[in-house]
């Protein structure tokens, strides 16, 4: 799970919380060229109906038989959802059709794709996109896999697989439904108008939004479905806090029931009937996360899931939290930053790894810069300040520097991994 973190009043973490959270080129997608650019011509984009593999019932610890999809595109994403917050699933021993291992069973191995959230603890929802760096490409034929039940319960476990053809890096539009949570003076009504002090301040979040995505990732951004959370749902997350849950799946008990939204309004009569073929952001007012000892960080975002499960509403991993904060009291550079979060966020649920970690470690893409632990100078984690020539400014680089430190770049690679998303069209 990707999240951004306020830490001081003029700096901001992003912290992924890599232990709690799980998080393509045949049909004309050229690993080689993705260094530079586009390539010739204007591929064809077009994104196949998800496919129903089927549900398991597993026992504790029990692995399932092997699975098959057929891919003949460019890329896809493999779902496995389980029916609880406490489901621990893994998607795992996943084969290409020439017999090579992608994913290994053994969740302490390097797998031979790169990093990955497929086999980490805590994810009842866990989703991974094949390719997810330019360095190997899908292969077309069978694939095959398995999923584990983690749990201490037997669990049924659903699984569905999304293909991708073509692959567009220079051109691509993602749709998003934006969810008002009870943010004080803003609505799906407001929002885009502009006409009130509070819809004004949120133009400015949501148009650095779109332009970082416009202008770094090539994609335009559209929000066809603006609606408010039922009165219910806005009270539950008047505080999203993150002391309940966390250590069960990386989420608070309330981000849970946000993300699932749609099955709540359900129950409660108020279906939302949101479109799954768009990645919904949810707005609340305020998300905090325990700090050790005393007191709680601000928390700025949190993405479902890196990737997250695309077309897939109702889990609790569907979809991307901002904490808007109070809108009312904050400048145009609070506000573009809580903008930059927004677009860190979605890239993360569309399948983005932090750059550099405050560690050092880096993300599985060969052509972003990289960080060393060496520029770390006062020895309390790697910041952007110490970084700035290399991936300080990467919209992905773990955490940002002062207020005013444009965070907006992205290199080939990660705009190559943003195409592939199935939600990306």
């Amino acid at each position: 799970m990707g999240m951004r973190i306020q830490r001081f009043a003029s700096f901001l973490a992003v912290m992924l919380m890599w232990a709690v959270l799980p998080g393509c080129s045949g049909g004309g997608d050229n690993p080689s060229s993705a260094g530079g650019g586009a390539p010739q011509g204007t591929p064809q984009v077009s994104v196949d109906p998800p496919q129903n593999l089927g549900t398991v019932t597993l026992k504790p610890g029990a692995d399932s038989k092997e699975f098959f999809v057929d891919v003949r595109g460019s890329s896809f994403m493999l779902i496995a959802e389980g029916s609880t917050f406490t489901s621990d699933i893994d998607i795992h021993s996943v084969i290409d059709p020439n017999g090579a291992t992608l994913v290994t069973a053994d969740r302490e191995d390097k797998d031979p794709i790169g990093k990955n959230l497929l086999k980490e603890f805590g994810g009842s929802a866990v989703a991974g996109l094949f390719p997810h760096t330019p360095d190997y490409s899908v292969q077309p034929g069978r694939y095959s896999f398995r999923v584990r039940n983690n749990d201490r319960v037997e669990r049924d476990i659903s699984l569905k697989a999304i293909v991708k053809h073509g692959v567009n890096p220079s051109s691509g539009t993602l749709n998003v439904n934006l969810v008002f949570c009870g943010v004080q003076g803003l609505s799906a009504s407001n929002a885009l108008a502009g006409q009130t002090p509070a819809s004004e301040k949120f133009l400015i979040i949501f148009n650095r939004f779109k332009q970082i995505f416009r202008d770094a990732a090539h994609i335009e951004i559209t929000a066809p479905t603006l609606i408010d959370c039922s009165p219910t749902v806005a009270k539950l997350v008047a505080v999203v806090s993150g002391k309940d849950e966390f250590i069960q799946n990386g989420q608070s008990d309330e981000m849970d029931q946000l993300f699932q939204v749609n099955r709540q309004d359900e129950i409660l009569g108020l279906s939302s009937n949101l479109p799954e073929n768009a990645l919904t952001i949810f707005f609340i007012p305020v998300a905090e996360l325990p700090r050790n000892g005393n007191g709680h960080y601000d928390l700025l975002g949190v993405s479902g899931g890196i990737p997250g499960p695309a077309m897939t509403p109702g889990t609790k991993h569907s979809g991307v939290a901002v904490a808007t904060g109070n809108l009312a009291s904050q400048v145009e550079r609070e506000l573009r930053v809580r903008g930059e979060t927004m677009a860190h966020e979605t890239a993360h649920f569309l399948g983005l790894f932090h750059t550099t970690e405050r560690d050092g470690q880096h993300d599985p893409i060969s052509d972003t810069p990289e960080c060393p632990k060496s520029n770390d100078v006062n020895l309390d984690g790697l910041e952007a300040s110490e970084c700035i020539n290399l991936d300080g400014q990467n919209l992905m680089f773990w955490g940002a520097g002062v207020l005013g430190l444009a965070q907006d770049q992205l290199t080939d690679g990660q705009r190559l991994v943003l195409h592939r998303n199935p939600l990306v069209h």
